[in-house]
């Protein structure tokens, strides 16, 4: 039935339209004082990201659907571990996802910021995805560090201007969309034989090449970031990075930087 469309009903939790409006917006019941323009912002910009993201999925269903099976598995795309095209298209648009930092889990608002992180990344996803839309854990793709980018305020405001669109997007693109990497904190995540899946083997994925096993680099490079990639934990700065303390760190090692003391003539007065 080459000519056949399906419909598809996008709900939204009635909690979205409480920050839709800032003379009706709400405090936030854990944080006080936390109402503001930019906390609206924020939410609207989530709100939009959640949109496209679902309007992709019912594009995928209207495009692919079985009549007889309502169940099919979306396609996998970029070659991702997750069959999952809303978040492929928003990681294709911006370079990464966006999270709330530090929301209230009831409340659908962002109080306190957003930031951004690759996807699928280290997400241990077995519960949420079915298992024919589940490629792989990360343990078994040897994704085993993950970096959290804050999200400037002025970039989240230039999408609520007429200018971003008319003028910076029409003349520069959609390299413009792209979240920027001010300050990051990357962790690394430790792997346990629990951490894959039953069918899995406890190890890394590999491949052989001339009868001898290697890393499956298509395993391991397309989810790591490549902002200081031998910086393995740590705060991340465009230019530098440091540990926890506050030590710099060593881009290429990401080990602590010694620093040099500059040496001082040393001038000895002799009283007669």
């Amino acid at each position: 039935m080459m000519n056949a469309r399906y419909s598809s009903t996008i709900k939204f939790n009635g909690e979205w339209k409480k920050f839709l409006n800032l003379d009706n917006l709400p405090g936030n019941d854990f944080v006080t004082n936390t109402d503001s323009t930019s906390r609206l912002l924020r939410t609207q910009f989530t709100l939009a990201f959640t949109m496209v993201h679902e309007l992709v999925h019912a594009w995928v269903r209207n495009m692919r659907r079985d009549a007889a099976r309502i169940d099919e598995v979306e396609p996998y795309c970029n070659d991702d571990r997750i069959a999952e095209p809303g978040w492929a298209l928003m990681s294709a648009i911006f370079g990464s996802i966006g999270w709330p930092i530090a929301n209230n889990p009831v409340l659908y608002d962002a109080p306190f910021g957003l930031s951004t992180i690759r996807f699928p990344g280290t997400r241990d996803l077995r519960k949420t995805f079915a298992a024919e839309s589940y490629k792989g854990t990360p343990a078994k793709w040897g994704v085993d560090i993950s970096t959290e980018y804050a999200l400037p305020m002025d970039f989240i405001g230039q999408f609520f201007t007429n200018d971003f669109w008319d003028t910076r997007v029409e003349r520069f693109g959609s390299g413009m969309l792209r979240s920027p990497k001010p300050l990051g904190v990357r962790e690394v995540h430790e792997y346990t034989e629990n951490s894959f899946e039953a069918p899995e083997s406890p190890r890394v994925k590999r491949r052989l090449v001339d009868g001898v096993e290697v890393d499956d680099p298509e395993a391991r490079s397309p989810e790591h970031d490549t902002l200081h990639p031998g910086v393995r934990k740590g705060i991340l700065l465009p230019d530098s990075a440091f540990d926890g303390v506050g030590n710099r760190l060593d881009l290429r090692s990401g080990k602590i930087q010694k620093t040099k003391r500059k040496k001082t003539a040393r001038y000895v007065s002799l009283r007669g």
